[in-house]
């Protein structure tokens, strides 16, 4: 039993890396076309708002949203 919920763990873990390997790949591809982090974060945002069950979590993104902005210079 040990030994199934290790491999589970494991494999968490690696699509964790993999996910956030392929979101810098995506990032920096973005970032070339122009967008910022900002507007990937606003459309994490939206996507969100559309899910009862993050409904929570939409009013925490928004102000991280605003802070991000906030930071780098300004509300658009």
């Amino acid at each position: 039993m040990d030994y199934q919920k290790e491999i589970r763990c494991t494999l968490q873990d690696l699509r964790r890396q993999a996910l956030s390997q392929f979101m810098n790949s995506f990032m920096e591809i973005l970032h070339a076309e122009g967008y910022t982090f900002e507007d990937l974060l606003e459309v994490v945002t939206t996507l969100a708002s559309e899910k009862p069950e993050f409904e929570s979590v939409v009013k925490h993104l928004e102000n991280a949203e605003k802070e991000i902005r906030l930071q780098s210079g300004g509300l658009r």
